[in-house]
């Protein structure tokens, strides 16, 4: 009995060990003859004969190429392996078949040399993917990305097909900047691009979920927004060619859309679902007419409007919300009514005055206008919610405070004009009211 006792532990402790991970490496010990028969055959994936013990790697193993050997690897059919690593002293080729596909799981992809080339159908990679030498060049199919992807050394091509990046969080790191083909950005939480880098996106730019954190997209082709996106603080910036792209916005929340060159006002914002923009910045190098398009009319909401060129006129339409609103140049003629709106802070920095119809204040936290500018409101300014610091409002009509008004240290003047004006308070707190003239 003790002897029957003694096998069965020693079975159950030799199947437990087979199921861990480990390393299987490949050896190229197959041949066509031992791998099917057919030309080529001694290359595949799946032959057993071709990896260290003669075991194909599993779900729970880590594929690894090395010196061991460097005859050219075939994957075939499904692969799914906890990670790939292709070491130095690997120089041959591994290509992916038509039709075969590779899961990576929680282990990494690495390829620090040797050639892989991807084929027709989906690489899916769980975890961080790193090209530190070596060449790998994507499948003409989805390239999806769960974590960091980083490029320090060798090369990454992107073929003709998707990249997506995926999954819940990971920066991504490049030697300056990466070109892809098609890039999704579909995640539940932000992808981070490391600062002073840029993602060139030759294709189309997807924005499905998530948000761009710090870094640069240069987007060359469309871009489409879905309403799930949430913005952030990266930059989209529009190629500095000829070539006319539209920015579709389905709804959601749009990171920073940047306008740096003449040629991007031969680009379109079409704004065709109500929608918030991070930030549409106008650079001095920009010129022309600013291509926002919003022809339903609908309420735009910008966390921030900043401009240092170009020319807008939104006097055709409704209403716009606007939390930050700076301008240092260029032109820009308000719609009837504006809401300075938000629910942090926003500054107000114009040069030294600039001119709305109606205004009005309705956010959580303080609008502050920069000390020494002027904000004149020629038609009804409207005091909701928050607080004015800072600066002057010349309101040259009426003026009506809620109950639910903060005050602050910001000045509201009337208008020096022979106007009369009435300011109805219905309760809260006003701002600095200011009586400097007989008119």
């Amino acid at each position: 009995m003790v002897g029957i006792l003694a096998v069965f532990v020693a079975a159950v402790f030799y199947f437990a060990h087979d199921a861990q991970a480990v390393v299987r490496t490949w050896d190229g010990g197959g041949t066509d003859g031992t791998c099917g028969g057919g030309a080529g055959d001694g290359n595949k994936w799946s032959c057993d004969a071709n990896w260290s013990g003669d075991i194909e790697p599993g779900a729970s193993d880590i594929a690894t190429f090395d010196g061991t050997s460097t005859k050219n690897a075939t994957l075939d059919g499904a692969i799914s392996v906890a990670g790939v690593d292709i070491n130095s002293g690997y120089t041959g080729i591994i290509t992916q078949a038509p039709s075969a596909t590779l899961t990576v799981g929680t282990s990494d992809f690495d390829i620090s040399a040797g050639t892989f080339t991807g084929g027709d159908s989906t690489i899916d990679i769980n975890d961080a993917f790193t090209v530190s030498g070596g060449a790998f060049t994507s499948t003409t199919g989805n390239l999806q990305l769960a974590a960091a992807f980083t490029v320090s050394s060798g090369t990454f091509e992107p073929s003709t097909g998707t990249v997506i990046a995926d999954g819940l969080t990971g920066t991504w790191n490049v030697v300056t900047n990466e070109t892809f083909n098609n890039l999704t950005i579909n995640r539940t939480s932000a992808l981070t691009i490391t600062s002073g880098d840029t993602l060139i996106v030759t294709g189309t730019l997807t924005l499905t979920n998530g948000s761009i954190a710090t870094g640069t997209i240069d987007a060359r082709g469309n871009i489409n927004q879905a309403a799930t996106f949430d913005g952030g603080t990266g930059i989209i910036d529009f190629g500095d060619d000829l070539v006319v792209q539209t920015y579709t916005l389905n709804g959601g929340t749009a990171p920073t859309i940047r306008l740096d060159d003449p040629d991007d006002a031969n680009d379109d914002i079409n704004h065709d679902v109500a929608s918030t923009i991070t930030s549409l910045t106008i650079t001095s190098g920009f010129s022309g007419a600013i291509p926002f398009n919003n022809p339903s009319d609908l309420i735009p909401t910008f966390t921030t409007w900043s401009q240092a060129a170009g020319t807008y006129d939104a006097s055709a339409q409704t209403t716009w919300n606007i939390s930050g609103f700076t301008i240092s140049a260029g032109t820009f003629t308000p719609p009837p009514l504006v809401t300075s709106s938000g629910t942090g802070a926003g500054t107000w920095d114009v040069v030294t005055s600039h001119t709305f119809n109606n205004l009005t204040v309705d956010r959580s936290a303080a609008m502050t206008i920069t000390s020494g500018d002027t904000i004149i409101v020629t038609g009804t300014l409207t005091l909701t919610n928050g607080s004015i610091n800072t600066g002057v409002i010349d309101a040259r009509t009426n003026i009506s405070q809620a109950a639910t008004f903060d005050g602050g240290t910001g000045i509201i003047d009337f208008g020096d004009d022979g106007v009369v004006q009435t300011y109805t308070i219905n309760g809260g707190i006003g701002p600095v009211l200011r009586l400097d003239s007989a008119a």
